[in-house]
């Protein structure tokens, strides 16, 4: 796995670097110190070339059935005798702070039924191999049991995170050991004595914390073939849905995979469709941390899913890769920014109460009660959250609920993912 070095700050500065091709004379001594200048920096990119670099590598490869359009952080290439992927994304250490950090890795998916291994193209000779379909998959967060879930092939998981499934079968196959727990993505490194005993055909590694980057090597290299994904980075819910053709293409079922991702998206475009038939209703999605302290939607996957239900993200800002999707904001700033708010989704599994609601009742949805949270698909008990597992996959769903919450119409069956919130149950007695 290449994981590029450096820092975004570095990589700002080489888009100020002043080429001048009209200037003839300085063009070569422009270009050899560009040169060294991305040699240092390590090829750390920031979003901007993130974004077009994606954009352009992913497209329609020859003789494959998968077709990668809106994940950035996937391209699928098919050559003789093998499927070539690269997966890749910024990430950053949650210990150490710091801007994120570029990675790579490129994975060959060789046919079981080849006897004798292909000699893959120049370029692609230390991809990690893979022998698909597999039959035997560890995963380390809850989004890719959803995934595996969707394509009916989540009994070949044989490690995962913990036993905070929201699937009950799968929970239940976890406490009697039946299935081996790693430890999860946000919380700590691979444990890879279980998964040395688990002996997965892939360990499909969500990668959340930079820190946790050296047990991916030391995994490979405990002969587990693993490759990690970077479903954090994406920030539409299309492109993180698409990532569900990876797992068909581990699975061997792409053909369902590449089917159900085309109904998720005529689904939402259903609903896009009527919402911008209909007036936007400004909206917070905000909900109490202490100390005065919120944190709100302000870009990413839920953000579009704001706008593209009809709502007006009334804390909206600039999509950015490399910065996170939730931003924390004082109650002062949502008072200021939020003062025409006519629905308020202010509940979510991580919020605490709050020790003073009569300011907030200057706010339109939290005086009428108009006030909604997402975790309507919950086990609180068990610590589970469907919204981190086939919310996910089916952003479709939670895109019905969310149309349903800002125009208060049942124009669409949602699944409950966002439902009423009592505001008697956010603040302190």
């Amino acid at each position: 796995m290449g994981i590029s070095g450096g820092t975004s700050q570095c990589a700002r500065e080489l888009e100020l670097l002043p080429l001048d091709f009209s200037a003839h004379g300085h063009d070569m001594l422009h270009v050899v110190w560009l040169v060294i200048a991305m040699a240092y920096c390590g090829w750390m990119w920031p979003e901007r070339a993130w974004a077009t670099t994606l954009e352009g590598a992913a497209g329609v490869p020859p003789g494959s059935e998968t077709h990668i359009r809106y994940a950035r952080g996937l391209t699928v290439e098919s050559v003789r005798g093998a499927t070539l992927i690269t997966v890749r994304g910024p990430v950053k250490s949650w210990s150490r702070g710091g801007e994120p950090v570029f990675n790579e890795m490129k994975v060959a998916l060789v046919p079981r039924d080849i006897a004798q291994p292909q000699s893959l193209p120049e370029g692609w000779e230390s991809a990690v191999r893979i022998h698909v379909p597999v039959r035997r998959i560890a995963v380390n967060s809850q989004a890719e049991e959803a995934f595996l879930r969707e394509l009916g092939q989540e009994t070949k998981l044989v490690a995962v995170g913990g036993n905070k499934s929201y699937d009950d079968r799968l929970r239940a196959r976890v406490l009697a050991g039946e299935v081996g727990q790693i430890g999860y993505s946000w919380h700590s490194p691979p444990n890879l004595d279980v998964l040395l005993v688990s002996r997965p055909d892939v360990f499909v590694m969500r990668l959340s914390d930079l820190d946790h980057a050296p047990s991916l090597k030391r995994a490979n290299d405990l002969g587990l073939p693993t490759m990690p994904y970077f479903i954090d980075a994406e920030t539409t819910y299309l492109g993180r849905a698409e990532w569900i053709k990876l797992f068909g293409l581990l699975t061997g079922t792409e053909a369902r995979a590449n089917a159900l991702f085309e109904e998720i998206k005529r689904s939402s475009e259903a609903v896009r469709s009527k919402a911008s038939e209909l007036p936007a209703v400004p909206l917070l999605w905000a909900y109490p941390v202490g100390r005065d302290r919120w944190f709100a939607v302000v870009r990413g996957v839920e953000a579009e899913l704001l706008q593209h239900a009809g709502a007006l993200n009334l804390l909206r800002a600039k999509d950015n890769v490399m910065e996170d999707a939730e931003h924390e904001v004082s109650t002062e700033s949502l008072l200021v920014r939020g003062i025409t708010a006519e629905r308020w989704i202010i509940n979510d599994s991580h919020a605490v109460t709050v020790p003073n609601s009569a300011i907030l009742e200057r706010i339109p949805a939290f005086l009428n009660g108009k006030l909604y949270t997402n975790n309507g698909r919950a086990k609180p008990e068990l610590d589970a959250f469907d919204q981190y597992e086939r919310g996910f996959v089916r952003p479709d769903l939670v895109l019905k609920d969310l149309y349903a919450v800002v125009h208060e119409r049942s124009d669409f069956e949602g699944a409950g993912y966002i439902v009423p919130f009592d505001k008697s149950r956010l603040v302190k007695p």
